[in-house]
């Protein structure tokens, strides 16, 4: 783990947990108790994002959802089925997460564009496989004098692979990615082409305990939000 980024990584995680939330009212109280505040609320077709302003450190936090099934998100599934391709971007990308991102693309890009702040790209999941293309994408972009992003870093946390090696070399700034020991998603998809932005902060895994049964079903709970939440908030207590 990386101590100086500890606190605020835990409140990131926070905020990829408080997306989760179907309601608006929730969603955004829980936002405001980690001191930060929605901006914006960017959703299209099954895909969503918070722009949060951090009160705090100042900055904006651009904070994309992860797969949501509960809710019969039959589009989230789908998104996790794919194979590296062509994109618009540098090398290559995995199809179903990069049509998912395009889903909400201008209107994430038109927002950063006035928002007028430096920008973290978070996600938990396939959020965090989100979080990862828009990076490639966007520091493509600026290299290729496509545009201007003040993108500072990524942080994902249990994120499945998106990119190719390529695409992942034009990322033009720090990545932290969060893995908690047994979570399987970063291990997703199954097959060769794509690979992960830098190597994994290893988390611990969650003890065993009888009442997280049937609810948090093994191994699922080592890929929940909350407990990549809770892991790096009592590491910042601690």
């Amino acid at each position: 783990m990386i101590a100086p980024h500890v606190t605020g990584d835990a409140v990131l995680a926070g905020l990829c947990s408080a997306v989760y939330e179907r309601d608006r009212t929730a969603r955004e109280a829980a936002i405001r108790a980690l001191g930060c505040e929605v901006w914006q609320w960017i959703a299209w077709g099954g895909c969503e994002a918070a722009l949060v302003r951090n009160h705090e450190r100042g900055g904006l936090a651009l904070v994309l959802r992860g797969t949501e099934v509960s809710e019969g998100q039959w589009r989230d599934v789908l998104a996790n089925l794919g194979a590296p391709s062509p994109w618009a971007g540098p090398g290559r990308a995995h199809t179903g997460y990069s049509r998912q991102l395009d889903r909400i693309l201008d209107r994430v890009s038109a927002c950063i564009a006035t928002g007028g702040a430096s920008t973290v790209l978070t996600g938990h999941s396939m959020g965090g496989a989100l979080a990862t293309l828009l990076a490639a994408r966007w520091s493509w972009r600026q290299t290729e004098s496509l545009g201007r992003y003040d993108v500072t870093e990524v942080v994902t946390f249990g994120a499945p692979k998106s990119i190719d090696r390529d695409a992942a070399a034009a990322i033009g700034c720090p990545v932290r990615r969060y893995v908690v020991r047994g979570d399987p998603a970063p291990l997703w998809p199954p097959i060769p082409g794509l690979t992960h932005p830098g190597p994994a902060i290893r988390l611990p895994a969650p003890a065993w305990r009888w009442d997280h049964l049937p609810g948090g079903i093994w191994p699922l709970r080592h890929h929940d939000v909350d407990t990549y939440a809770e892991i790096l908030s009592e590491a910042a207590d601690g």
